[in-house]
């Protein structure tokens, strides 16, 4: 499997001419499988040239009579910046089992302090990313309910010398979906954020710099995609930074005809 993708740009008012380049080549390995390799030429925000490269493996397998899905991928990508100095390389990996009754992933990223993606995109630079999950559903033998869904996911982010800067737990406490696809559900989340520089959130409100813990809930409700008129509820409330927010929507889909 073979993409190439050229771009040229011409007579930008900051970054002038300049020429973009991305190939992705990937083969079929094993039953369900590849290794794949990438590379990238250009960069988006500095009128430099940048380079990237990176292979990568994808697994997926039947396992267990081939009832279950096992899945699981790795990668290394580096870059190659003038003037960036070290820290440029990026990797990681996850594994996951993506099936009905039991759901669950874990995986682990690393961006060094100066990868840059050059085409694409890098939200946060020198920080090792931690996040898993774990679900399990119930399939009652029931006329109104289709199934009952409650889980985990965890999230976290610390710098490269594993001091906490984001941390998530997200608690699924229940979910149910009716045999008519109508769905409900509860959730509670513990959250940190620590901040080492102020960033104004709105107009006037500034959060300043500091070690924030705050827990909030959530209820959703919506109505089946089958029906003419669908109906989605939203609610959450909870501390946020140094205040308390609270988040109402609705939104409400009238559906033609067939």
């Amino acid at each position: 499997n073979l993409g190439m993708l050229n771009v040229v740009m011409k007579d930008d008012e900051t970054l002038g001419d300049k020429n973009y380049f991305v190939g992705r080549a990937s083969v079929n390995v094993l039953e369900q499988s590849t290794v794949g390799a990438i590379f990238t030429h250009g960069d988006a925000s500095s009128p430099d040239d940048a380079f990237l490269g990176g292979v990568d493996f994808n697994y997926r397998d039947n396992i267990f009579d081939g009832q279950r899905v096992l899945e699981g991928n790795a990668f290394y990508q580096v870059s190659d910046t003038p003037g960036a100095g070290d820290g440029q390389a990026s990797w990681g990996g996850r594994i996951s089992y993506p099936n009905d009754r039991v759901n669950w992933r874990f995986g682990f990223t690393e961006i060094g302090a100066s990868f840059n993606a050059g085409v694409g995109f890098v939200p946060r630079r020198a920080i090792r990313e931690y996040f898993g999950g774990w679900r399990y559903r119930w399939r009652p033998e029931s006329d109104w309910i289709r199934r009952i869904d409650s889980g985990v996911d965890l999230f976290l982010v610390s710098n490269l010398s594993d001091d906490v800067e984001s941390r998530n737990v997200d608690f699924e406490i229940v979910e149910v979906e009716t045999q008519a696809g109508d769905r409900f559900g509860a959730s509670f989340s513990r959250q940190r954020e620590v901040l080492d520089d102020t960033f104004e959130i709105s107009d006037g409100v500034v959060i300043p710099v500091g070690d924030y813990r705050f827990d909030r809930y959530g209820l959703f409700f919506s109505s089946s995609s089958g029906r003419p008129v669908g109906v989605g509820l939203t609610y959450s409330a909870g501390r946020f930074y140094s205040g308390n927010r609270d988040v109402y929507g609705i939104d409400v889909d009238w559906r033609v005809s067939r």
